[in-house]
């Protein structure tokens, strides 16, 4: 016979996979699922615990219990588009856009577009945003060469790799590193979140028929992603 916390527990996995209890629903307290089910306290709080260690709940100061936003998974088996991604999913995923115009290639940008320093470069500044809610920050640096006439407003109307294709550079594979890290200032201001909050960095160089087209330095909200990588 399953232990009562279990079935407490299974209880409300199970709200929470038919979406009965949809994300950042405050779950009741202890002591109401006390009553309701007529538990312990100290059972009670070992269900919540397990729930979330499993990523079903978090936990607010002085809030309660709340449904934790479903993490969103990215196979890394394959060139992805974030947008594309999100619109295969049935969400609504925005950008905003900070910064747009040419700059000299610094030495890193240099390295990884395999230009001079000192060459002509798009930086676009972005925040990307799913449901109205930021989960990225994005820089991206163009070789300013290989798109002559591009405007802020085409990547605001089209996004930027659907404007990269306008161009006949629209990227089709990608190398990235993924580093767990703890926020800078503008990081933190960008995303609204706190500064000890862990989130996924992400350094990008984008391929147009091998030749690099796109180098990103972006970060995203470490509680929205989880990564897929297949080996094969």
């Amino acid at each position: 016979m399953a232990p009562l916390y279990q079935k407490l527990e299974e209880d409300i996995r199970r709200k929470i996979d038919s979406n009965e209890w949809k994300e950042d629903m405050k779950v009741p307290s202890e002591l109401e699922f006390c009553e309701m089910y007529g538990l312990s306290r100290s059972t009670v709080r070992k269900a919540i615990d397990s729930l979330v260690l499993a990523g079903y709940l978090q936990r607010s100061k002085g809030k309660g219990t709340y449904v934790k936003e479903k993490k969103i998974e990215q196979k890394m088996s394959k060139f992805y588009s974030f947008s594309e991604e999100f619109e295969k999913r049935g969400m609504v995923e925005t950008a905003k856009l900070h910064v747009f115009h040419i700059i000299p290639a610094n030495t890193e940008v240099a390295k990884n577009l395999s230009i001079k320093e000192g060459d002509s470069v798009y930086e676009v500044l972005r925040t990307r945003l799913v449901n109205d809610m930021v989960y990225a920050v994005e820089d991206s640096f163009i070789p300013a060469a290989y798109a002559e006439g591009i405007t802020g407003e085409m990547i605001m109307n089209n996004g930027l790799y659907r404007t990269m294709r306008l161009f006949h550079i629209g990227p089709d594979s990608a190398t990235e590193k993924l580093t767990a890290v703890i926020p800078n200032e503008d990081v933190v201001r960008y995303l609204g979140i706190g500064s000890t909050d862990a989130c996924m960095h992400i350094r990008r160089v984008a391929f147009s028929s091998g030749k690099p087209v796109e180098y990103c330095d972006s970060y995203t909200k470490g509680d929205m992603f989880s990564y897929t990588v297949e080996l094969k």
